[in-house]
């Protein structure tokens, strides 16, 4: 009896505690539904790559100069970040800097001597001008001799026409006044031609000095910027012993 009573006891105690547990489940799926809520935080995601062998860049730029001497600064070095038009070496500026000097004193010359060709073409002008007011007034002097010279031919063939047929006695004074005017007229008009001859190779030679002076004023002009040329090149010589950066990146 005690064995049966025993395993009804242990039966039932079994199913209870089924009966139980089911009774627990139902109810706890019946309840509402928990929420677990946390703040939004902002944050970085890491990302890990693993890889073997060198790395390469992806664009490498070749950096070097045109002029060639000694490097008297180096401000980068292996590693070493940069910057687009970041000084990265200077070249020694002093032989290229005795060369730009050079040339600019070649071009101070050479504007000088321009300055001098052009007032030596302002005097050639200024003698042309001279030279043909002295023709214009020669030309006049000698229109107003050969006036004088035919005024005086007249009167002394009228004062020799008039003793030949009587009217006046050929041994007056005023017959050989006349011859003796006459002469002297002649003689003028031809010391005023002659005059106006000089004066006309004078306007010559003032032309011909001009000619020189605008040929010289164009030499001088030519060589100003033959040197201006020269100078340029030696500025550029100059720039180039700077070296920079040619874009942003890191010297390899």
């Amino acid at each position: 009896m005690d064995r049966r009573r025993r395993t009804t006891l242990i039966v039932t105690a079994a199913a209870v505690a089924v009966i139980g547990l089911g009774i627990w489940m139902v109810r706890r799926s019946q309840s509402a539904v928990q929420y677990r809520t946390v703040t939004v935080e902002h944050s970085d995601i890491s990302v890990t790559i693993s890889a073997t062998g060198n790395p390469n860049p992806v664009v490498t730029v070749q950096v070097g100069s045109q002029v060639s001497g000694i490097i008297v600064a180096l401000n980068a070095d292996f590693n070493t970040k940069v910057t687009k038009d970041e000084l990265v070496a200077r070249i020694d500026p002093a032989p290229f800097q005795a060369k730009v000097d050079q040339a600019r004193a070649y071009v101070d010359t050479a504007k000088a001597a321009v300055v001098n060709a052009e007032a030596g073409v302002q005097k050639s002008q200024a003698a042309i001008q001279a030279a043909v007011a002295t023709l214009a007034s020669g030309k006049a002097n000698v229109v107003k001799a050969q006036a004088a010279e035919q005024d005086a031919k007249l009167k002394a063939g009228r004062r020799v026409q008039m003793a030949q047929e009587g009217i006046i006695d050929k041994e007056e004074e005023d017959v050989e006044t006349a011859e003796t005017t006459s002469q002297s007229a002649t003689a003028d008009e031809l010391a005023m031609s002659a005059q106006q001859d000089a004066s006309a190779d004078g306007v010559k030679v003032a032309q011909a000095d001009l000619r020189v002076a605008q040929t010289q004023l164009s030499e001088n002009q030519a060589q100003v910027k033959q040197f201006s040329a020269s100078l340029q090149s030696a500025q550029l010589d100059l720039d180039h012993t700077l070296i920079r950066a040619p874009v942003d990146g890191v010297v390899v």
